[in-house]
C-alpha cells in the first residue's frame, strides 16, 4: 500500500509532500501547548475517550492535552481531540492525537476507511501518520522522525 500524503485541505498521492500546516503545528507544540489545546489529567482523558486511550510503550509521556478537532488536519472539526505528548528515548517530540468519532459519523467527512493509513513527510522532516483504528477511533502520530521510525512506533501503539 503506497501511503498518500496528508495535507490540511487535500490528500495528495505522493508519499513525500509538504504538509506545512502540520509542520508548523508540530514545531509550536514543542515549545508550548498549542493555544487551542489545554492540559488535562489522565483521568479526564480516559473519561473523554471512554477509557479507550491508546499509548506508545517505552516513551516518556510529558503531558496530555484536549483541543478542538478544527485545529488538527483531517480531524472532524466539531469533535474534540485528545493529544498525548511524548518524548522518545532520543529526545524527539512525538504527538499522538486521538479522536473518538460518533457512531453516526460520515466516514466520507474523515476521508478514510477503517484500516487506511496515510503517511507524509514535509521538507522539515516532520512525518505524520493518520489512520482509523476502527469505525469510531481516528488517530494520528507526528514527529520529526523518518517514515520507517514512525511506522515502527505506529505498530507498537496499544
Amino acid at each position: 500500500m503506497a501511503p498518500p500524503s496528508v495535507e490540511h485541505e487535500a490528500v495528495v498521492s505522493s508519499p513525500v509532500e509538504s504538509s506545512i500546516p502540520t509542520s508548523r503545528r508540530m514545531i509550536a507544540a514543542e515549545r508550548a501547548t498549542v493555544p487551542q489545546f489545554r492540559v488535562i489529567t489522565q483521568e479526564e482523558a480516559d473519561a473523554r475517550m471512554s477509557g479507550a486511550m491508546r499509548t506508545i510503550p517505552g516513551m516518556a509521556l510529558t503531558r496530555i492535552e484536549a483541543g478542538p478537532g478544527s485545529s488538527v488536519p483531517l480531524a472532524l472539526p466539531d469533535v474534540e481531540v485528545i493529544r498525548l505528548v511524548y518524548r522518545s528515548p532520543a529526545g524527539h517530540l512525538i504527538l499522538l492525537d486521538e479522536q473518538r468519532l460518533p457512531a453516526t459519523a460520515d466516514l466520507g467527512d474523515v476521508g478514510m476507511a477503517p484500516g487506511d493509513t496515510l503517511i507524509s513527510t514535509d521538507e522539515n522532516g516532520v512525518t505524520v501518520a493518520l489512520w482509523l483504528a476502527n469505525r469510531t477511533l481516528r488517530l494520528s502520530l507526528a514527529g520529526q522522525l523518518d517514515q520507517a521510525t514512525i511506522r515502527r512506533i505506529l505498530t507498537s501503539i496499544n
